[in-house]
């Protein structure tokens, strides 16, 4: 252990043992380097971790490498015999994780009175979130079950057996208030589209391609993250074949480009369903998506669009306000014994 732990209460954030670019562990590891800021004023400590069945990991090559991973195991057996613990685990690993907990080494410190563990997952897309029948299990092991969610429109309690099981919105670390507006002047000509596989991605592409033959198309792939960070800061138009509300999308439109996107009833809100850019079907895009980037490719429509559309964004997306419900998701856990429950915190529609 390079850190002591000098707290009886403890935050844990496990992580994927794989070593790749992932939107979801990134999400994980800045709500990490949020609340370890706030490690002495909340009175805990705060770790990352492996999942239980995960063999040894020495951390990511890709992005984050300053951060320190640690085992599982270790982490529990040595150090936090004595603490209340919360863990955070995304909602794709939760059955992995609950299955790690058959463990001599837990088993005996669960009969140990004076450790309790809460779980909270960090449902980010609820694609992937576990079936009823698989997490009902965790509720005989686990004090509290609570959830928090990326995005505004899941954010809903649920029923699990008898209990009902809360749930805060915590959205993402992005924001219009930590991230550069790039006007359309210092914009280039290109439209970023995303990795993911579509079967009419290449039709669309090539039909665009055609009728705009002046604007670059960049399909991101077999590039760095920061090769892909600059090409997403200067993008005119940004493009996904993702679920939507995704970084295609969302941080096309908070460095100050039109993102384009169809509808995903999961992800969107009314009012960003109800953008210009968002279309019904992937049919609706094919057929529209060529005039609307030529009609908005001039700084006046163009720049109307960013404004309207970054200013929506803003209320459910501003690092203000993420770093405030950080901050209140674990205050709340600190005073009402696992409860991680807040008030909604949204920005300021202008």
């Amino acid at each position: 252990m390079h850190e002591k732990v000098d707290q009886t209460r403890v935050v844990v954030f496990l992580l994927p043992s794989e070593d790749q670019i992932s939107g979801g562990i990134i999400s994980v590891i800045s709500i990490y380097k949020e609340l370890k800021k706030l490690e002495g004023n909340l009175g805990i400590n705060v770790f990352l971790s492996t999942h239980p069945q995960a063999p040894p990991f020495m951390g990511y090559t890709l992005h984050n490498r300053d951060v320190k991973i640690y085992d599982f195991k270790q982490l529990i057996k040595k150090s936090l015999s004595k603490s209340s613990i919360l863990f955070h685990v995304p909602e794709s690993h939760v059955v992995q994780f609950y299955k790690g907990l058959r463990h001599p080494i837990l088993d005996q410190l669960k009969e140990d009175k004076k450790l309790t563990y809460d779980l909270n997952i960090l449902n980010q897309n609820p694609d992937y979130f576990p079936e009823t029948e698989d997490l009902t299990p965790l509720l005989k092991r686990i004090r509290n079950l609570t959830q928090t969610t990326a995005h505004y429109a899941y954010n809903k309690p649920f029923q699990l057996s008898e209990k009902t099981i809360p749930s805060s919105y915590l959205g993402t670390y992005p924001g219009t208030d930590n991230y550069e507006n790039v006007p359309f002047e210092r914009k280039r000509n290109t439209l970023l589209v995303s990795h993911d596989k579509h079967p009419q991605k290449e039709t669309i592409l090539r039909s665009l391609q055609n009728a705009i033959p002046e604007l670059e198309i960049i399909v991101v792939q077999n590039m760095t993250f920061e090769e892909y960070t600059e090409h997403q800061k200067y993008c005119k138009f940004g493009l996904t074949f993702g679920e939507g509300m995704d970084a295609y999308f969302l941080k096309c439109i908070l460095y100050g480009g039109v993102g384009f996107a169809v509808n995903n009833a999961t992800f969107f809100t009314d009012d960003i369903r109800a953008f210009p850019t968002v279309f019904d079907s992937f049919e609706q895009l094919s057929k529209n998506l060529p005039s609307i980037i030529q009609q908005l490719n001039s700084p006046e429509p163009y720049t109307a669009v960013v404004k309207t559309t970054r200013s929506v964004i803003g209320k459910y997306y501003n690092h203000g306000c993420y770093t405030k419900r950080i901050k209140h998701i674990h205050t709340n856990w600190l005073n009402k014994k696992g409860c991680i429950t807040t008030e909604v915190i949204l920005g300021d529609i202008a």
